[in-house]
């Protein structure tokens, strides 16, 4: 049975290794290169997009690079501290915001219709059912 304390703890302990992932294998780096090439070929460029489950922020960041509105939501308290990190280091914090922790599986607080696009990459959807 889903119990979202256990994932909230599962994800509070991956920490600076989720932020690495993509850049420390082959794998990572194509993960990462090919989810981007198609994000930026479909999304409008002035969107307004969820990061669903977005960990550190490594997506969202890239795409508030090259355009996008993003607002960011994990389950983890600890990934989203470390994205306001990162969004501070990339200078990118006009453009993306972090919400408060919020599970992928009870997102009822947020409107219908408020974002262009919503992404909900990595292992966000590994314990959805």
């Amino acid at each position: 049975m889903y119990n979202p304390d256990v994932v909230r703890d599962c994800f509070e302990c991956f920490g600076e290794r989720e932020w690495s992932r993509l850049e420390k294998s082959v794998r990572g780096l194509v993960e990462y290169q090919v989810t981007m090439y198609i994000l930026r070929k479909h999304l409008p460029k002035n969107a307004c997009i969820l990061d669903a489950g977005g960990g550190p922020g490594r997506y969202a960041i890239s795409l508030a690079r090259i355009g996008p509105r993003v607002r960011l939501v994990d389950i983890s308290k600890e990934q989203l501290r470390l994205a306001e990190e990162q969004i501070a280091t990339a200078r990118v914090g006009d453009k993306v915001a972090v919400m408060r922790p919020m599970d992928i599986c009870d997102m009822g607080e947020i409107p219908d219709a408020s974002f262009d696009a919503v992404i909900c990459l990595g292992g966000a959807l590994s314990y959805v059912r």
